[in-house]
């Protein structure tokens, strides 16, 4: 789904058109269906596992789909998605963490498990619904990942400690748009977050597998220190801030 909007957006709008990307989401809601139980009304496999979090699990594909007006207007399925977030909420642990599954340990904590991308999808339901329980959700996990969050995996995106300090950034840039409470916080923590990566880069750089890449590597990290001189440069000048450069690359649309 992400793919094919990717490449519309930057190859022409009707490559793939709407009526292949409708048969793919209801391909997707269909999967889903098939692990459904009580109070879990969608679940995806994969290695046999039934993952929670924004890579390999419930709540990235969850967030992908509510990017698609199809879904969003779809009454029914909005409160059957609403059920499963609040049954992801459920399995927050003591430490504001989510597992990596149901009835996993407090182990990682990062944007493909953990709190680092599982509240991307919290951040998205309070943008789209405005109801309080899932921003304090996303702010609960926000609170987590400034504790446990700084990484040393690199400053890619995926394990690194750039991929947790754009999630401060995307609650920073929501509540920005809302006035439910000061979001001047979040931004801080995403600066803490960036200047760690500044100031100890070769400590971070030494350890992921693919050191160049976008969601392992340095690629990441640049995006994440990109938008950062961006938005400095801008408040220091008293210009307007385009929400729509402060993105997740390869996890949000860039419009």
């Amino acid at each position: 789904m992400y793919a094919a909007t990717f490449i519309n957006r930057y190859f022409g709008q009707h490559i793939v058109s709407e009526q292949n990307l409708v048969e793919v989401i209801d391909k997707v809601l269909k999967d889903g269906k098939k692990l459904a139980r009580k109070k879990v009304p969608f679940m995806w496999e994969w290695h046999n596992s039934q993952y929670i979090g924004a890579v390999h699990g419930v709540a990235g594909i969850l967030y992908i789909l509510l990017d698609y007006d199809y879904v969003k207007n779809n009454e029914k399925l909005m409160l059957e998605f609403e059920e499963l977030c609040d049954w992801m909420a459920s399995l927050v642990l003591p430490s504001g963490n989510f597992p990596s599954r149901e009835g996993g340990a407090d182990r990682l904590m990062q944007f493909c498990h953990g709190a680092g991308g599982v509240i991307h999808v919290f951040i998205k339901m309070f943008e789209i619904t405005g109801k309080a329980k899932f921003l304090q959700v996303a702010m609960n996990a926000a609170k987590a990942i400034r504790t446990y969050g700084v990484l040393h995996k690199g400053v890619g995106l995926c394990h690194g400690i750039g991929g947790n300090a754009l999630a401060f950034l995307k609650l920073w840039k929501v509540l920005r748009q809302n006035t439910v409470t000061d979001p001047e916080q979040y931004w801080e923590f995403f600066l803490e977050f960036v200047q760690i990566m500044v100031n100890a880069p070769q400590a971070l750089l030494s350890k992921p597998d693919d050191p160049y890449s976008l969601f392992n590597g340095i690629s990441g990290g640049i995006c994440v220190l990109a938008q950062a001189k961006m938005i400095l440069e801008r408040r220091e000048n008293g210009e307007t801030i385009d929400f729509n450069l402060i993105q997740f690359p390869g996890f949000d649309h860039l419009y």
